[in-house]
Formats: C-alpha cells, sequence, structure tokens
C-alpha cells in the first residue's frame, strides 16, 4: 500500500498529519494562505455552534532551518 493511501486513511479517522516536507519558497506561502484561510473559515464554525464537546485544533506551518 503505498504511503499517501495510507496517510489518507489515517486522517480520515483521525485528521492530522505531523510531516517535514521540502517545496519551494512560493508554495509555502499559497499554503500557508490556504491555512489561513481555513482557520477563518472555521472560526466563523466554532463562533455560531453550540458548545457541546471540547476539541483541540493545532496547525503549525513553518520552515525549518538547515
Amino acid at each position: 500500500m503505498q504511503i499517501q493511501t495510507v496517510l489518507r486513511s489515517a486522517f480520515h479517522k483521525k485528521p492530522g498529519i505531523p510531516s517535514i516536507f521540502m517545496l519551494a519558497r512560493n508554495d509555502f506561502e499559497k499554503l500557508k494562505a490556504q491555512i489561513i484561510q481555513f482557520i477563518s473559515e472555521a472560526h466563523k464554525t466554532i463562533e455560531v455552534s453550540p458548545s457541546e464537546d471540547v476539541y483541540s485544533l493545532c496547525i503549525d506551518a513553518f520552515a525549518v532551518e538547515h
């Protein structure tokens, strides 16, 4: 089984994939913008949702200096 298939399967059960990867700086900026947009949309949902259970959302995205 390919690693992408395993990761996709794991993500659907419990979203979260810690990984280190390499990509172009401008692609990282695109990824960062997508993350910021997601967080903004998530806050809209969180603000209007009735309090029922406690959840944690942790998102880190940063350059690793080498």
